[in-house]
């Protein structure tokens, strides 16, 4: 009697081994769409295909963070710009001192990607195509996803603010 629950344990372990977790591509479909139900119930997506995988390491990911911060410098130095033509003192102050002080930061971080190691693996990237479609409206766009070794999706905001232009581009 023991030797065939001894078997039967040795099945099921066996058997609960074999079920694989859903591949990338449906986990991704998975989260876009749950984003997508945020936006608009009615909204749903069409057609979705992961178009590459890379592996990030560490001088990958500094060169990442340094690009995105660049266009956030060219952000704030709109701002600056756009304080000049109406001369609002306070605001001007501000925006000065925050491009002073990215500048310095970009400098810096810009330099630290020579030295950024090439070896360790960080996470992923996943380049994404999809279409989105609410009744006879739809939308074809792109979407990268980076995700941590231990699988948390690192640029959440920002899939969320790509998924609620593709919504307002449906056509």
């Amino acid at each position: 009697m023991n030797r065939l629950f001894a078997h039967i344990f040795i099945l099921m372990t066996i058997a609960s081994c074999k079920s694989n977790p859903p591949d990338l591509s449906s986990q991704l479909k998975k989260d876009l769409s749950s984003r997508l139900l945020k936006i608009d119930s009615s909204a749903l997506i069409d057609s979705f295909k992961v178009i590459h995988v890379d592996t990030i390491v560490p001088r990958l990911g500094k060169i990442i963070d340094d690009t995105i911060y660049i266009r956030q410098l060219n952000s704030v130095r709109e701002q600056l710009a756009h304080a000049k033509t109406r001369p609002r003192k306070d605001s001007i102050a501000y925006f000065q001192g925050e491009v002073d002080y990215m500048t310095g930061q970009i400098d810096s971080l810009t330099a630290s990607i020579k030295t950024a190691d090439t070896v360790n693996k960080w996470g992923i990237m996943a380049g994404c195509y999809y279409r989105v479609r609410k009744n006879t409206k739809q939308a074809d766009d792109s979407i990268y996803y980076f995700i941590q070794k231990s699988g948390d999706i690192v640029n959440s905001e920002m899939l969320d603010s790509f998924i609620l232009r593709s919504y307002r581009n449906l056509k």
